[in-house]
């Protein structure tokens, strides 16, 4: 027999469009959503699973974003799929978003400067980054094989923090935009 005061379970899923934005250093991934309670995740999925973002939200929100840094692509088309995730685990895939990565550029010269480094002990492996800039820093993200860690909107300038990897190559990108539109990334590779 069921009480009445029994809540009945969620059972509709979120719905999401997505579109992708490219500039001379990153390609920024969009969604916007709704969902009878609330979005709890989105997972920005590109050429099948090659590079992958998630963003978990921090409140209702109903615009989620990565920014992804060019070189982490190579030149050529490339797809994009958003998916949105509510806590009730019901989910909806965006249509396929389409984008090029144009090919044969120099990048800017920029005045930020990145230092990153890595220290291992068995598969324990710390990275440590600085940042120096004439200009207060925007953004930091941080990705990891392909995958996004985390970002900072902030004026942060050294980071350190531990990861326990398996053996095989990882590679560490790290890319910072500053307030003037300025952007570098670099790329830290170590081997388990």
């Amino acid at each position: 027999m069921r009480s009445s005061g029994t809540s009945q379970s969620d059972t509709i899923a979120p719905t999401i469009s997505a579109t992708a934005k490219v500039d001379a250093e990153t390609v920024v991934l969009s969604a916007t959503v709704s969902d009878n309670i609330a979005v709890t995740e989105v997972d920005f999925v590109v050429d099948d699973g090659a590079t992958k973002a998630t963003v978990t939200a921090s409140q209702d929100e109903s615009v989620f974003s990565a920014s992804l840094p060019i070189a982490m692509l190579s030149a050529g088309s490339h797809r994009m799929v958003a998916r949105a995730l509510d806590a009730a685990g019901n989910a909806t895939e965006a249509g396929a978003v389409s984008f090029d990565i144009a090919g044969g550029t120099t990048s800017p010269a920029s005045p930020i400067k990145i230092t990153a480094n890595s220290a291992k002990d068995g598969g324990d492996v710390t990275f440590t980054v600085d940042i120096q800039s004439d200009a207060q820093i925007k953004l930091t993200n941080f990705f990891l094989d392909g995958e996004f860690l985390g970002g900072r909107g902030d004026d942060q300038r050294h980071y350190s923090f531990a990861r326990l990897l398996s053996s095989g190559t990882h590679r560490l990108v790290v890319d910072v935009s500053d307030v003037q539109g300025n952007s570098a990334n670099v790329e830290v590779v170590v081997e388990i």
